[in-house]
């Protein structure tokens, strides 16, 4: 399952992603917000994504907002949340690749991103590679995680 959620910075931004993941035939649920709301907060939709992403191993996340920090920072908060902020499908596919990143945060602001669509098409289209070093490595995020 792919769970989406945004603020109202990206609220627009989530809308169409949703009408190019249904013309694709993307399984998805919106986590919010339902309706755009000036006045929501980014850290209670990247919490809610993020509790969702952490259930299981093949969930996944798409969050939105204007410059894509604020909802990672936030996910990166829930424990097995790899948040990662990209603005090009380079970036995007690199993070699944390396790190096995699991939600995907978006800008709907950055004049120079590629468009939201391309970045996560190609982050769902990236397996992880599985490598000896990159479970090593998220072996050691996991202590850091436990506060080790």
């Amino acid at each position: 399952m792919i769970y989406l959620g945004s603020d109202h910075g990206g609220f627009a931004a989530k809308e169409e992603l949703k009408k190019r993941m249904k013309k694709a035939r993307i399984t998805f649920r919106d986590l919010g917000p339902a309706s755009y709301d000036p006045d929501d907060d980014y850290p209670f939709f990247a919490a809610k994504v993020g509790r969702a992403v952490a259930q299981s191993p093949s969930h996944k996340g798409v969050l939105i907002c204007r410059s894509n920090t604020g909802v990672a920072i936030a996910a990166n908060k829930i424990k097995g949340v790899r948040a990662v902020g990209a603005s090009h499908v380079w970036t995007a596919r690199r993070a699944k690749r390396d790190e096995n990143a699991n939600v995907l945060c978006l800008a709907s602001e950055d004049p120079k991103a590629e468009p939201a669509w391309t970045i996560v098409r190609g982050w769902l289209k990236q397996g992880f590679r599985n490598a000896e070093r990159d479970r090593r490595r998220l072996k050691q995020i996991r202590s850091l995680e436990h506060g080790q």
